[in-house]
């Protein structure tokens, strides 16, 4: 990763939410616009222009060419909105997203009003994030970014700087992180969580299954 840049994962995990979220024949529920403004060159220019003619066949293209991933990413993004949004409407009023990335949720979630979002990231991706989302619409109440470097500061000194109240009800987004992380890595991360989380709080998490064979037996780990 270089300095003032975002990782390759983040610039493409963004480029697709853009991609699928032009209206075309089998896309998922699913609508992030701001995408596009975020996605670095020269990501940004292929993501197709909603209404632009020839969009809806520039976005099966690309749809094919990820071999589903384009819908995938997107149809995870979206079932984690539904899942901030429900908790937003009981009275949760901390969001805090882990690994963010380019992450527009801040920008383009109604139900955020009310709340205040902290974006989780290391300060590289950070920097660039900052600088492409100047004189973008904030929907959040208050947006911190918390730039962390896990091999210097904990969770709960970034977090405790940045005005998270442990002691007020917060959602969790950990979305495209766990499969990066060592099953130890995680466990811990999750201890960590439980300690900075009120009763009612929620945690969206992605995760994969992985095979693991032997000349015993196969093991299915999953965290």
């Amino acid at each position: 990763m270089r300095d003032g840049f975002p990782s390759v994962t983040a610039a493409f995990v963004a480029f697709a939410r853009g991609v699928a979220s032009n209206p075309g024949i089998g896309s998922p529920p699913f609508r992030d616009d701001l995408a596009r403004k975020l996605v670095p060159f020269p990501l940004g220019p292929l993501v197709p222009r909603r209404g632009v003619t020839g969009a809806k066949v520039a976005q099966a293209l690309l749809r094919g060419l990820s071999l589903g991933l384009v819908d995938h990413l997107a149809m995870r993004s979206h079932a984690i909105d539904a899942a901030v949004d429900s908790a937003m409407a009981e009275g949760i009023d901390q969001l805090v997203i882990l690994g963010a990335g380019l992450d527009a949720r801040a920008h383009r979630l109604e139900s955020l009003q009310n709340a205040r979002v902290f974006e989780v990231d290391h300060p590289a991706s950070q920097g660039y994030k900052k600088r492409r989302t100047v004189g973008l619409p904030r929907v959040a109440r208050e947006l911190s970014y918390v730039p962390q470097d896990f091999t210097k500061e904990t969770l709960e000194e970034t977090l405790g700087r940045a005005g998270h109240d442990p002691k007020r009800r917060t959602v969790w987004v950990c979305e495209g992180v766990t499969m990066y992380l060592e099953p130890s890595d995680t466990r811990a991360l999750f201890v960590t969580l439980r300690a900075l989380s009120a009763p009612g709080s929620r945690l969206a998490v992605t995760y994969i299954c992985l095979l693991y064979t032997s000349d015993a037996a196969d093991e299915r780990s999953s965290v």
